[in-house]
């Protein structure tokens, strides 16, 4: 889906489909984390495993909120044990990059990652 070009930012995303995102500076599968700092695809990556989610709180650290976008709805109970450890807002995919787009034209310190 193509995305109203209204903002200047590099890391903007330009459209996504199914399973990718395209910005300026390229074409991401999912899983990924994006931010104003770098762009990262994940081989595997899942919530449910400490490691990831030291690696979020790594990468997490310069953003103001971690936007979590997913193809189907996650877990109400894992969403607040993630919650608890990062400043995090679970959408859509289709939400999130909205969310994303926005928070950027805005000059927040957002970051997204897609599952």
């Amino acid at each position: 889906m193509e995305l109203d070009h209204q903002l200047n930012q590099e890391k903007s995303i330009l459209s996504y489909d199914d399973d990718s995102i395209t910005t300026e500076n390229g074409v991401y599968n999912f899983p990924c984390f994006i931010s104003v700092d770098e762009v990262i695809n994940f081989d595997n990556f899942s919530l449910d495993d400490n490691k990831s989610l030291q690696l979020l709180r790594k990468l997490n650290k310069n953003t103001e909120v971690l936007i979590i976008g997913t193809k189907a709805p996650y877990p109400i109970k894992s969403q607040f044990a993630i919650k608890e450890l990062i400043n995090s807002e679970f959408m859509n995919i289709t939400s999130s990059i909205y969310s994303f787009n926005l928070m950027l034209g805005d000059n927040r310190r957002a970051a997204l990652l897609i599952l």
